[in-house]
């Protein structure tokens, strides 16, 4: 009788290095509000591990996007736009692109062109930026989203 290993084609995440992401406009509170623009990057990006393993070498899209917006205060909503993320080893990005064939609000963190049939990389961001313009006081503890990151083969 012969053997044969029947491995199932996969494709996983592990968790978040951080659960939450916090931006602290509290010092520059009265800048923004003397019309001047703030930035404030997150005190800890997140960052995870892609673990793999396809059946022949594939090209591996990873991307990030809010699929909830920052929303609460007294203005609504906060724009995708507004939001930065510097994936590792790139440059810092608004999410406004369309990898992965998202629709214009996301950002591209890896494309692995011909990936070896299984494979572990790490993953994420080295900085996430929230830029305000003039303006715009955010009211503590009140603007949520949610962001998520998917992987799409080819």
């Amino acid at each position: 009788m012969a053997l044969k290993p029947d491995c199932v084609s996969s494709i996983a995440f592990s968790p978040p290095s951080v659960d939450s992401v916090t931006f602290d406009f509290s010092s520059s509170a009265q800048a923004v509000a003397q019309g001047r623009m703030a930035v404030k990057f997150a005190g800890t990006p997140p960052t995870w591990t892609l673990q793999y393993n396809l059946e022949g070498n594939h090209n591996i899209q990873v991307c990030a996007y809010l699929s909830t917006q920052f929303t609460g205060g007294k203005t609504g909503v906060i724009p995708d736009a507004w939001l930065y993320g510097t994936p590792i080893g790139g440059a810092a990005t608004p999410f406004t692109g369309n990898g992965c064939g998202l629709p214009n609000n996301a950002v591209t963190l890896d494309n692995l062109k011909s990936a070896a049939h299984s494979g572990r990389k790490t993953e994420g961001f080295t900085a996430l930026s929230l830029k305000l313009p003039g303006g715009t006081v955010p009211a503590p503890g009140t603007y949520y989203g949610t962001l998520t990151v998917v992987a799409q083969v080819q």
